[in-house]
């Protein structure tokens, strides 16, 4: 029985690092795990709980700190003008007819 216990404690931890690399399949292997037959619901959980957590520190904290170093691009997807409403898009200028 030791040796199941051994053998799952690693699929354990191969969830909790797919969960912080993939928060999707961080999800979908944790309730997998939560649906388990044998009854592992508290890693299931754990594992989800996890999933979660990490994807909100990526995109809230890790992300605008990229984004702020320039590595990742910082997303505006309408500029906003000097003299133009906000939220309004601009229309692209009008080309000359060809002769």
């Amino acid at each position: 029985m030791e040796d199941k216990f051994q053998l799952y404690r690693k699929w354990f931890w191969v969830g909790i690092a797919v969960g912080a690399l993939n928060m999707l399949l961080g999800i979908i292997y944790g309730i997998a795990v939560w649906t388990e037959p044998p009854g592992h619901r508290k890693e299931g959980v754990i594992i989800i709980f996890w999933s979660v957590l990490a994807f909100l520190f990526l995109y809230y904290v890790v992300g605008p700190w990229l984004a702020e170093l320039g590595v990742l691009p910082n997303l505006v997807l309408v500029p906003e003008q000097v003299g133009q409403q906000p939220g309004v898009v601009p229309t692209l200028p009008t080309l000359p007819a060809a002769q």
